[in-house]
């Protein structure tokens, strides 16, 4: 991206060490496959934009590799827009970006513009096709911004009307009507995702967000903002419009779903942030200090970037687990283990959720297994998502997180703390923090029952009984298990 190997070093640190990067990798997110694919396509076009300007390369061989190299992006590309939802909008306009750059501005990509321009229109092609099965848009149809409500629009041109001074109907009309209210709501979406309290301290509502760390590293603040102005004012050539373009269509996607800013839907912008903070860097270095001054504000950059990336990772590692644990996957393996193995004692295993997905990873169950020992209800538009009532005894989609009564000889999973005062407790998990995840239980009649019984630490009776059915218990011939 930039001719200084310094400042391409400088970028993978801070992709390196960034909040996000560790977050979304670690984590296995989907989203980062999408992300590699898509940036080696990019990395391959631009590869091939400066081939075909190199002198002496204008033959039949070099167009043959450039044409090799654009089939095997367009293959990248392809693939990624089905990792994530996001892709799909961020490869069209990363790459109509790129074209626009191409034909208006005279750069390196000016070499490759139409094999660009013809990647661009069959790509969004195949993203538009890919979008008309109701299958294929999966959780995104669920989560896309619809634009402002007729409601809203009409309260506004009721307050038009009875306010004190009353505005002509032609302005009504002009002010208020749906193109000028969702250019303002869509603006506000958008905008929101170059918040620097976002990016750069809180992050976003979604549990991938880390205590007291942005999406990016503090230090980056500073960094990035420079590195705009720099980039801006010093670079040449077409480089310096490429991380612009990536950095503005990247926030797209998270512009047009509901709930603001997402590190998800909003992590295709963040190494352009990267290089942005780097050039940063580098233009500090440069630019603003000389001689010693330059060596001691280098030492202190690196001192700060050092501290900041060594404070991040110990929020991810050591507060993240334990500041609202129920958003995380503690005790889960434990808890499929045991559930796992005591299976066969009891005519069924209850629980909430539909967590089917951590029994087949733990136990290592493969795909003909499942479908052959599962009850999995057909796809539908209202349910794509929570299908597989059981595999095998274990029953999923229990309506609470833990029953005021059920059936004798079938073991219940509860979450929380509160569990019935029939039943005995087998086995307590709890999170990081001390707080009860999860409990076994089996019922008992409430006259076989010990009342006197020690509840385990931190966990205490329900206030209410069940007094629908003699002694608390469920009969074996009422249908179901709770």
């Amino acid at each position: 991206m930039f001719a200084n190997p310094l400042i391409n070093l400088l970028s993978a640190l801070f992709v390196a060490v960034s909040p996000w990067s560790i977050t979304l990798s670690r984590t296995a997110h989907e989203v980062e496959v999408g992300m590699v694919f898509t940036y080696i396509a990019l990395l391959a076009i631009l590869y091939a934009a400066r081939l075909l300007g190199k002198k002496g390369t204008n033959n039949q061989s070099s167009y043959m590799k450039v044409n090799t190299i654009f089939v095997v992006s367009f293959l990248l590309l392809l693939t990624s827009i089905f990792t994530y939802g996001s892709q799909r909008i961020f490869i069209p306009s990363v790459l109509l970006g790129l074209t626009a750059v191409a034909y208006f501005y005279k750069n390196e990509l000016s070499n490759v513009k139409s094999r660009l321009a013809i990647l661009f229109v069959i790509i969004t092609a195949l993203v538009g096709l890919s979008l008309i099965p109701w299958q294929a848009r999966g959780r995104a149809s669920g989560v896309v911004w619809r634009g402002v409500s007729q409601d809203q629009i009409t309260n506004d041109a009721i307050y038009d009307g009875t306010g004190v001074i009353k505005t002509p109907i032609i302005l009504t009309r002009i002010y208020h009507n749906k193109i000028s209210e969702n250019i303002l709501d869509f603006s506000q979406n958008y905008l929101k995702n170059f918040n620097f309290n976002y990016l750069f301290f809180t992050g976003d509502t979604s549990p991938e967000s880390t205590p007291q760390t942005g999406i990016v590293l503090h230090i980056e603040l500073l960094l990035f903002v420079v590195g705009l102005l720099g980039v801006w004012k010093r670079q040449r050539g077409s480089n310096k419009a490429i991380p612009f373009v990536i950095l503005i269509t990247g926030a797209g996607a998270s512009a047009i779903t509901l709930g603001g800013p997402h590190m998800l839907r909003g992590s295709n912008m963040f190494p352009a942030i990267a290089l942005f903070s780097a050039y940063g860097f580098f233009y500090i270095a440069n630019s603003l200090v000389k001689n010693l001054w330059r060596k001691i504000v280098l030492i202190l950059l690196g001192l700060l970037i050092f501290v900041n990336a060594s404070f991040t990772t110990h929020q991810i590692f050591i507060h993240k687990p334990v500041q609202r644990p129920w958003y995380s996957d503690q005790t889960k393996a434990q808890l499929v283990s045991d559930t796992w193995s005591m299976r066969n004692n009891y005519k069924a295993v209850v629980m909430k959720e539909y967590p089917y997905i951590f029994f087949l990873f733990y136990n290592k169950i493969s795909p003909s297994q499942f479908l052959a020992n599962s009850d999995i209800m057909p796809e539908s538009r209202d349910n794509q998502w929570e299908r597989v009532n059981s595999i095998d005894n274990i029953y999923f989609g229990m309506p609470f997180d833990c029953p005021k009564g059920g059936k004798i000889n079938v073991l219940y999973v509860c979450k929380g703390s509160e569990v019935p005062q029939n039943a005995q407790i087998l086995k307590t998990y709890y999170f990081l923090d001390g707080i009860p995840a999860y409990s076994l239980i089996e019922f008992y009649p409430f006259s076989e029952k010990n009342q006197a019984a020690e509840l385990p630490s931190m966990f205490n009776y329900m206030v209410e009984r069940e007094t629908k059915y003699p002694d608390g218990v469920i009969p074996n011939d009422i249908p179901g298990w709770w």
